[in-house]
């Protein structure tokens, strides 16, 4: 038997099956809900013509070649694209799984474009395929920068009782309201008392946000991520104020979204929503 046939049989059979089953849980999701492209179809046979291709190649090792690269190529339909899970995402972890999924998908692509021969246009095609996938990882990345992905501030709650002619802090074990929160709020001509409610994230966090409020409020409000330092935002029960004003922020944003007797902040995480208790009314 030539030495090609039990490679490409055990390389091919080894992709088929598990990517093919990855595509099919992805299929799965959508009891839950989640959405359902055509290219899981188109990738779910790619993967029945690689597993054909498997034990046609134990014959015909060019004809089971050619049949496995057709399936490879609609399995990076899907599998191409995926290479953006590798992009990190605020408390996201990133599974080991993932990595040896795509390894193995690339892997196989080259087995199958370089052994037992490579044709003429086999490399600058494999290099073609890893440029986009090098690609769609720059693009995403750089989009999540852009984004302030990787500068997610910590929040602070507190309730803001009006009154009085100076500022008093109340239950702030942690110390939010340093120093430089103080002066940012006592140059805002901030008055009354400040009492601590609740926290997310670090206290030591470069990027922070603290939100002050007299009462609940009745619509959603966004908090755009700030590009730099500490963000304030207060509200007095009528309308709300950022300190400093016209601070520079990034497009990406929480909302503290009103509830019957609860605020909570809600963020974006790895494609669904993280909530956090903010406010109880």
């Amino acid at each position: 038997m030539n030495d090609a046939r039990p490679i490409q049989f055990v390389v091919y059979l080894v992709a088929a099956l598990v990517l093919g089953y990855l595509t099919f849980m992805s299929l799965m999701w959508s009891i839950w809900g989640a959405p359902i492209h055509p290219t899981h179809y188109v990738a779910l046979l790619g993967a029945l013509a690689l597993f054909a291709g498997a034990f046609v190649s134990l014959a015909n090792p060019g004809r089971g070649r050619i049949l496995g690269l057709a399936g490879l190529v609609g399995m990076g339909s899907i599998w191409i694209p995926s290479v953006v899970v590798l992009v990190p995402q605020h408390n996201v972890l990133i599974s080991p799984a993932a990595y040896l999924a795509l390894l193995l998908y690339f892997a196989t692509l080259g087995l199958a474009l370089l052994y037992p021969q490579r044709w003429a246009w086999s490399v600058p095609a494999y290099l073609v395929v890893l440029c986009i996938a090098v690609g769609i990882v720059g693009v995403t990345a750089s989009a999540r920068v852009r984004g302030g992905e990787f500068a997610r501030p910590s929040f602070a709650y507190f309730r803001w009782h009006p009154g009085g002619e100076r500022l008093v802090i109340e239950q702030d074990s942690d110390g939010w309201i340093d120093a430089e929160a103080r002066t940012l709020l006592e140059q805002a001509g901030m008055q009354g008392t400040l009492e601590w409610t609740g926290s997310s994230g670090e206290r030591s966090n470069s990027h922070r946000v603290i939100v002050l409020a007299q009462r609940r409020p009745e619509s959603r409000y966004e908090l755009h991520y700030p590009r730099e330092g500490l963000h304030i935002h207060a509200f007095d029960g009528v309308r709300w104020r950022m300190i400093p004003e016209n601070a520079g922020t990034f497009p990406t944003f929480a909302t503290l979204e009103p509830g019957a007797s609860v605020s909570m902040l809600m963020e974006d995480v790895g494609g669904g929503r993280q909530g956090t208790l903010a406010f109880s009314w």
